[in-house]
């Protein structure tokens, strides 16, 4: 068994962490002026938000964060809507086949010869 000082150290799930990031994006769209009523940029960012793994969370904030006016966040918004979410549903919302993997052939060929 290995000595337990060369394990990496453990990384413990803090909901204060959470509440800060949820905290942080609440602040950085509370100021955001809608550019028209169709404008969902807020709402469009807070599901994006929601739907992100942790470290995604904490990324997203982090660039919002750079964000320097509203223009800009929209940008980003739309960034993600159409270089992100667009992609992954033209395929239709179907899942891709699994392919087969080449290793799995390999050794039913070797299995094959062996007999």
């Amino acid at each position: 068994m290995s000595d337990l000082q060369s394990l990496s150290p453990s990384i413990e799930s803090d909901l204060s962490t959470f509440v800060d990031r949820q905290v942080s994006l609440t602040d950085i769209l509370q100021g955001y002026q809608p550019l028209n009523s169709e404008d969902d940029t807020p709402f469009f960012l807070q599901t994006v938000f929601k739907y992100l793994p942790a470290d995604g969370q904490f990324n997203l904030i982090e660039d919002l964060s750079r964000c320097q006016n509203d223009q800009e966040l929209r940008q980003h918004a739309e960034s993600l809507d159409t270089g992100l979410l667009r992609p992954m549903l033209s395929t239709g919302g179907k899942t891709p086949a699994i392919t087969p993997s080449p290793c799995l052939e390999l050794e039913e060929s070797i299995d094959h010869l062996n007999t």
